[in-house]
C-alpha cells in the first residue's frame, strides 16, 4: 500500500513539473514592445517557454515570480541554428519591463548571456546573467523582464526553462540548534547567578514547535 502511495505521489508530482508559458508556433510571436511585453507568472517546477529570432525579430517578455517561489535556474532545453556553434543572447533587466527600447545601441545596464547549443549540457544561465550588473541569485518574488535576440539574420529556435523553486522553510534541525544555542545562554548565566546567590535554579528546557516533534 505504502508503494502505491509513494508511486501515485511521484507520478503526480511528474505530471505538474513542467508547464508550458508559451509557445509560438501556436501563441503567436511574443513581440518586441518593450513598454507591453507579454506577462507570464512562473509556477514551482519547469516554466517552458519557446520562440524563434533572427537579428532584427527581438522577443521581449516579462516573468512574475510569485511570493513564496523564487526563480534559481535558466537552462536550455533545446536550440537549433543553421550554423554549427552559434550564440543567441539573452538579456535581463529588473522590473516589469526593458528601460528602453531594445537595440545595438542599448546603453542601460543589463545582464545578459550569449547561449546556444553548448549550453545543452544543463548549464544554469542564471548565474551567468546576473552576475552583471549583480542581481544575486535567486530571483526573488518579483517582475524581471527578458529580452532574446539573434545574433545573425539566420533564425534560431530556442527552448528556455525556467525553474521556479518553493522557498523553503525553516527545518526542524535549524530550530533545533537554535533552541540549543539559546537554552546554553540561558543556563550559563543561570549558574552564573547561581553562584553569585545560591538561589536560582536552572532554565527548564526550550519547547520545540509543534511540527518538530515526530507523529
Amino acid at each position: 500500500m505504502k508503494l502505491h502511495l509513494i508511486l501515485l505521489v511521484t507520478m503526480t508530482s511528474a505530471s505538474v513539473a513542467q508547464t508550458s508559458l508559451w509557445l509560438e508556433s501556436t501563441q503567436g510571436d511574443l513581440g518586441s514592445d518593450y513598454l507591453a511585453p507579454p506577462r507570464m507568472t512562473l509556477v514551482e517546477g519547469s516554466n517552458l517557454l519557446s520562440a524563434t529570432f533572427h537579428s532584427t525579430d527581438r522577443d521581449l517578455f516579462t516573468l512574475t515570480v510569485p511570493s513564496g517561489l523564487v526563480l534559481d535556474g535558466i537552462f536550455v532545453s533545446s536550440y537549433t541554428h543553421p550554423t554549427n556553434g552559434n550564440v543567441s543572447f539573452l538579456g535581463m533587466q529588473v522590473g516589469s519591463n526593458l528601460t528602453q527600447a531594445p537595440s545595438n545601441s542599448f546603453t542601460d545596464e543589463i545582464g545578459y548571456t550569449l547561449f546556444g547549443s553548448w549550453a545543452l549540457d544543463g548549464t544554469n544561465l542564471l548565474p551567468i546573467i546576473t552576475s552583471y550588473p549583480t542581481v544575486g541569485t535567486p530571483l526573488v518574488a518579483g517582475d524581471y523582464a527578458f529580452w532574446l535576440n539573434e545574433t545573425t539574420t539566420s533564425a534560431a529556435t530556442t527552448t528556455l526553462s525556467f525553474r521556479a523553486t518553493a522557498v523553503p522553510e525553516p527545518s526542524c534541525a535549524g530550530l533545533l540548534m537554535i533552541g540549543a544555542l539559546s537554552l546554553g545562554l540561558r543556563r550559563s548565566r543561570t549558574i552564573r547567578r547561581h553562584s553569585e546567590n545560591h538561589k536560582t535554579s536552572p532554565a527548564p528546557f526550550a519547547t520545540l514547535p509543534s511540527f518538530c516533534h515526530s507523529k
